[in-house]
């Protein structure tokens, strides 16, 4: 074997090691699916939002995951748009109805300011309504621990904010 064959064999081999040894696998990920309720109904068309809380020993624990409900409210996480799944550990959960979707375009019509009812707190105009509220999405403190055997089962049952009753005319 010349030398040249034997260099170029060893830099294939380096360059093969080099791609082995950096490799990361990432973080580790389980399967999570679940259901959205509303005042006990199926959710449609909803965002559920699974973002990892960093720890002491690990701030950064890896991306967040996404899914959109379907008509049964059901979803399936996807981790960062690519592999289904979300990080193992703690996570903060945000839901949210999706504009022009069907879920959020208006409110109810029993919230309309013409039954004497106000709109909750935030809402600037009809497309602006979630039907979420927002302890859910923007001022979320809800968690939910992803377990490395990951869960069918991350269900949420949401209740909306009841206005006052409607005055009588």
């Amino acid at each position: 074997m010349t030398t040249r064959t034997h260099c170029a064999r060893l830099a294939v081999l380096a360059a093969g090691l080099g791609l082995l040894v950096g490799c990361d696998s990432g973080p580790k990920l389980a399967r999570v699916s679940g259901t959205v309720t509303l005042d006990g109904k199926p959710l449609p068309n909803a965002m559920v939002s699974f973002q990892p809380i960093g720890s002491k020993d690990n701030q950064n624990p890896g991306g967040g995951s996404l899914g959109v409900t379907d008509a049964d409210g059901k979803y399936i996480l996807l981790h960062e748009g690519r592999a289904r799944g979300a990080v193992v550990g703690n996570h903060r959960v945000r839901i949210s109805s999706l504009p022009g979707k069907g879920a959020g375009d208006k409110p109810p019509s029993d919230l309309g300011s013409e039954d004497g009812v106000i709109l909750p707190k935030g809402v600037k105009a009809q497309m602006d309504y979630d039907l979420v509220p927002t302890e859910w999405n923007e001022n979320s403190t809800k968690t939910f621990e992803v377990k490395p055997e990951g869960t069918d089962k991350a269900d949420f049952a949401i209740t909306s904010p009841k206005g006052p009753a409607p005055k009588k005319k």
